[in-house]
């Protein structure tokens, strides 16, 4: 049990340590007992002796975490939170207080707060509410990796690839700039129109309505040899790849085409 509580709490401080604490209380007793509790889990506070102190310090810097007080002088914690929600609806926000203040909670359930502590801190209540906060850091963070990842496959297939989109009447939704380079239609004049704009005689007449009816109707992935006429007539052949993207439901939502010019080995 000792082991599995030491494990919860190195992953917990395992994020929090990265994360800089922002933390508001006008009581100097309550302040000190309260950071020393709060230092096992962040590095960084910076404090504020009441609600405009603390609203001074985080307009002049970058926090991830704001805790406060609710009843304090000059501007108390549900103002202070109304007034950092105006700008950030990301960073972690945690109340404070001595005791059950109902009407404040009222006029905090729109706030999004992570969660409320009584004073004096109780570290099974603090502990749940860093644990959620981590699980949230850890999300995001992964989610920008993927979204990384994501970005340089992107990159790496506008390099490479001739790409365009249609919606399901086949208009063109969006082309790349090696679409552009290929075909010499501008972005401006080709989307909304239809593929059949680069139509050439080069191609069998039943191709289209094979790439129509596996796409479409059976909901697959056509891959075949293309020859695509270009703004000034020239043809160019490419190796395609059109699939539908498909929603939760199994019913494609649009079509994706990717293209790879092989004019010079058809030559």
């Amino acid at each position: 049990m000792e082991d599995f509580f030491d494990e919860f709490l190195k992953d917990i401080t395992a994020v929090t340590k990265k994360m800089k604490l922002l933390y508001v209380e006008d009581n100097k007793d309550a302040r000190e007992s309260s950071i020393l509790i709060l230092e096992e889990f962040f590095d960084e506070i910076v404090v504020g002796v009441d609600g405009l102190d603390g609203l001074e310090k985080y307009q002049s810097d970058k926090f991830d975490i704001v805790i406060s007080d609710i009843n304090m002088p000059k501007l108390d914690g549900i103002m202070l939170f109304e007034k950092i929600r105006e700008t950030n609806k990301d960073i972690y926000l945690v109340l404070l207080s001595a005791h059950n203040e109902v009407e404040y909670y009222e006029r905090s359930t729109v706030l999004n707060l992570e969660g409320y502590l009584l004073k004096p801190i109780n570290i099974a209540v603090l502990l749940t509410i860093l644990d959620k906060i981590s699980m949230q850091e850890k999300l995001k963070n992964d989610l920008k990796k993927q979204i990384n990842l994501l970005e340089q496959y992107q990159n790496a297939m506008d390099k490479n690839l001739i790409i365009s989109k249609t919606d399901l009447q086949g208009n063109i939704t969006y082309v790349n700039d090696k679409f552009v380079d290929t075909y010499g239609y501008s972005k401006d004049f080709i989307i909304g129109k239809k593929h059949n704009i680069l139509k050439s005689d080069k191609n069998p007449p039943e191709i289209f309505k094979n790439i129509w009816n596996t796409v479409s109707n059976k909901k697959e992935t056509w891959i075949g040899l293309i020859g695509n006429k270009t703004k000034d007539g020239a043809i160019s052949y490419s190796k395609t790849t059109i699939s539908p993207i498909l929603d939760i439901d199994n019913n494609p939502i649009e079509y994706i085409a990717l293209r790879q010019d092989v004019t010079e080995l058809i030559k």
